[in-house]
């Protein structure tokens, strides 16, 4: 943890904000900002699953109906009830691009309908990337002089970290693309996972290393913000101290949902057809062997997840004719 920030004018403005009406103004902020990762996410898997684009229309409607909503919202209740309904689509269009040998039926089971205590891998993996981004957001908390214990979104509870949770809730994309992602390079296996006497799944001290390596790759990717280059991990430090700006005055406005999340792909369903269409004639007229080509189409036909090189890349989409390509 980095030093306290022993502020206590912004403590007590956080208080007179969570007692009137500034804390159904922050909770349709935080909300609205995660219904945007959520759609950006959304996006992002369309370019890769043709189940995910030939629905999008449909995603897009059923999202849009609830989001709408939003705005009309006067109280937290109806915020969060918003936000479920949003939340409902999006882990139901994940669960169907989750490779099925690790199992994955969604976020909500069990009496509670919550998903503690994992029942099978992939939740696993999501509750434990979220513990991860629970604490960069205790240590962007701490380190701006706001009180963790008091939130806007979250209720007040014991043992609970409402202000924790909230700043969590723009950011669980990073999670969430750090696991599908995994999973699309088959990082993980079985044997990553234990059945503990409870028959709940923990990850093993492998898939941990694996898991924590995939998140380091999504936290410190980089954003263009407020005029210079930052990564993900300290952009949440950055709106930490936005909203303490805002809670006491300093800031007029707050925008959870900027710099704006932007998801590209390097595997998408135009590169993929491209890909099983070139001739494997023209493919070597281009300078490129046979094998490299047929193990790209391997993958693309299984479903893997590949890289190409930015001027292979360049030269599928672009350099090749329509003539060449194979009907």
């Amino acid at each position: 943890m980095p030093p306290e920030s022993k502020q206590s004018i912004t403590r007590m403005a956080q208080y007179r904000a969570h007692e009137n009406g500034q804390r159904v103004d922050i909770a349709k902020k935080i909300i609205d900002a995660k219904i945007k990762s959520s759609i950006a996410v959304l996006n992002w898997l369309g370019g890769r699953y043709e189940k995910v684009a030939e629905s999008r229309e449909q995603i897009v409607k059923d999202i849009w109906v609830n989001w709408s909503k939003l705005s009309k919202a006067t109280t937290v209740k109806q915020a969060m009830g918003v936000e479920g309904m949003v939340a409902r689509t999006y882990w139901d269009t994940i669960s169907k691009v989750v490779d099925d040998r690790l199992e994955f039926d969604g976020r909500a089971y069990g009496k509670t309908l919550r998903p503690m205590g994992a029942v099978d891998p992939v939740n696993a993996l999501f509750n434990y990337g979220y513990s991860i981004l629970e604490s960069q957001c205790w240590k962007a908390l701490s380190s701006n002089g706001l009180d963790p214990y008091v939130g806007f979104l979250h209720q007040i509870a014991q043992g609970s970290a409402p202000l924790v949770y909230d700043l969590q809730e723009p950011f669980r994309w990073l999670v969430d693309v750090a696991v599908i992602t995994g999973l699309e390079k088959r990082v993980f296996d079985k044997k990553d996972f234990i059945r503990t006497e409870n028959y709940n799944i923990r990850i093993r001290p492998n898939g941990v290393e694996k898991l924590i390596s995939e998140l380091a790759s999504q936290f410190s990717s980089r954003i263009p913000y407020q005029k210079a280059s930052h990564e993900w991990g300290y952009v949440i430090i950055l709106k930490a101290r936005e909203m303490a700006h805002y809670i006491i005055g300093k800031k007029k406005s707050m925008d959870f949902s900027s710099p704006e999340l932007k998801l590209k792909r390097g595997d998408n369903l135009e590169l993929r057809e491209k890909i099983l269409n070139i001739s494997y004639s023209e493919w070597q007229r281009k300078g490129y062997s046979k094998g490299t080509l047929h193990y790209l189409r391997k993958n693309v036909r299984n479903e893997e997840h590949f890289r190409v090189r930015k001027k292979v890349k360049e030269k599928i989409l672009l350099g090749m004719p329509e003539g060449l390509l194979r009907s």
